[in-house]
């Protein structure tokens, strides 16, 4: 009951800072974007800094880039993406129990790329490494997974997130 009313209340939110569309033709259309606005944004925190937990843009930006790539494409974000991309991907492999994951947090452990990451009202400028090695036992796991559900099996959702995405710049 607590996750639904959580995202109900992400689903409404969105909507509510809906203001242009945007129309993505293709699939790598909407890949592309997503990347640029992910990559646009150093943050790579899930929730916005503040004392109450809200989800932050990026969460959504990125929840919606993980419904729609595969763990291949996610590697080659790791591999050769931006920051803050390399981070989400390492993130999205991690959900998605990747056999590749080892070989990433390998490959990403002494990124000294700058991030900006978020916990609470405390804003702080980390490496990627950083990040890839703090992530422990993520607590976004469940409610990332739980986003993706209902943009992977509602249609009518899945736009409202897309286009409240796409109107957020």
């Amino acid at each position: 009951m607590k996750y639904t009313i959580t995202i109900m209340f992400c689903c409404i939110t969105l909507l509510l800072r809906a203001q242009d569309n945007i129309h993505l033709n293709s699939r790598s259309d909407t890949v592309n974007y997503l990347i640029q606005q992910i990559a646009h944004d150093p943050s790579v925190s899930i929730y916005s800094a503040s004392i109450i937990p809200v989800y932050s843009i990026q969460f959504y930006r990125v929840t919606c880039l993980f419904s729609i790539i595969t763990n291949d494409e996610m590697v080659g974000l790791a591999k050769n993406g931006h920051g803050a991309i390399r981070v989400f991907s390492y993130m999205g492999l991690y959900l998605n129990k990747s056999d590749q994951l080892e070989q990433i947090k390998e490959l990403l452990k002494n990124d000294s790329s700058e991030v900006i990451d978020t916990q609470g009202c405390l804003i702080k400028k980390t490496t990627v490494g950083k990040v890839i090695m703090g992530l422990k036992e993520p607590c976004w796991q469940h409610e990332m997974n739980l986003f993706l559900l209902q943009i992977k099996n509602n249609e009518d959702f899945r736009k409202a997130v897309f286009e409240s995405i796409a109107s957020s710049n």
